[in-house]
């Protein structure tokens, strides 16, 4: 029995190193310079007509990009990261809306080349959080962001906290269960002794 227990607890102590040492490895944010706390878009590409594209530091949120693209051209702020193909990722965001954005004025959230996972025109709004999970395709995947304004400079975008982190799969749960349990039979059993 006290062989049975001493498993027991190695087992419970192994589940627990191992589950401690995945969030910070596996569950991390991969994009880089998400909240563009940089002052700038290091860590992403930037295509299209991007002449009123800028960064502003300070204010609400702290680091924003903001995004007037240009009246007859659309832009696009894309980075790609390495990905597990299969895998479920949490995708957020935080956008706004400027005061007077009216058609034809547009802004999409695109992942791994599937298509809009999200979009917006016309209608102005203040800062929102925007969540979606997506499954990887490939061994990298591509977030992007395209953007257009209107005819008139008033109107924009604001994108800051953006971020893309792997979905814990339900055996990490299972796992995790299981070590809790262990070391509760542990404990009981020595305090039983």
């Amino acid at each position: 029995m006290h062989r049975l227990l001493r498993l027991i607890a190695i087992l419970a102590l192994a589940t627990t190193i191992v589950l401690v040492g995945l969030p910070a490895n596996a569950f991390a944010n991969l994009i880089t310079n998400g909240d563009f706390a940089t002052g700038d878009i290091t860590g992403w590409t930037l295509t299209g007509d991007t002449s009123f594209t800028f960064v502003v530091t300070g204010g609400t949120p702290p680091q924003a990009s903001y995004f007037l693209a240009g009246p007859t051209n659309p832009a696009e702020l894309s980075q790609s990261f390495s990905t597990v193909a299969g895998q479920a990722y949490q995708i957020s965001f935080d956008l706004q809306a400027g005061p007077t954005t009216a058609d034809p004025a547009f802004f999409s959230a695109n992942f791994d080349g599937v298509g809009n996972i999200f979009s917006t025109t016309g209608t102005p709004f203040g800062w929102m959080t925007f969540s979606f999970t997506e499954t990887a395709l490939t061994m990298t995947s591509t977030l992007s962001f395209d953007y257009k304004q209107n005819n008139g400079l008033e109107s924009f975008y604001g994108l800051t906290n953006v971020s893309v982190t792997a979905v814990p799969e339900p055996e990490i749960y299972a796992m995790m269960g299981v070590g809790l349990l262990l070391m509760a039979f542990v404990v009981r059993h020595r305090r039983n002794k």
